[in-house]
């Protein structure tokens, strides 16, 4: 992955700065311009977002993560998609 420079906007967040890069996502540090937070946010790549059983497998994960970090601080997740030519 190419990755993503601070300051591009995707969909309401604004990237900040590159957290974390594996070899199958990169996460970064980015303002939610909606509830005006910082937020980590995972970027997957084309091949995993594609795939059915990964993206439903992650979406489960997501969740559930979500669910859980509701409960003990009372905070909300979002589980979006952009098209990958904005990448």
């Amino acid at each position: 992955m190419d990755g993503l420079l601070p300051n591009t906007s995707l969909s309401h967040y604004r990237i900040v700065p590159k957290i974390d890069a594996t070899g199958i996502d990169e996460v970064y540090l980015a303002q939610d311009t909606k509830l005006d937070r910082k937020v980590a946010l995972k970027i997957l790549p084309a091949d995993v977002a594609s795939n059915r059983d990964r993206m439903r497998r992650f979406s489960s994960e997501a969740t559930i993560r979500g669910l859980i970090v509701r409960f003990r601080a009372g905070s909300k997740s979002d589980l979006g998609s952009e098209p990958s030519e904005i990448l």
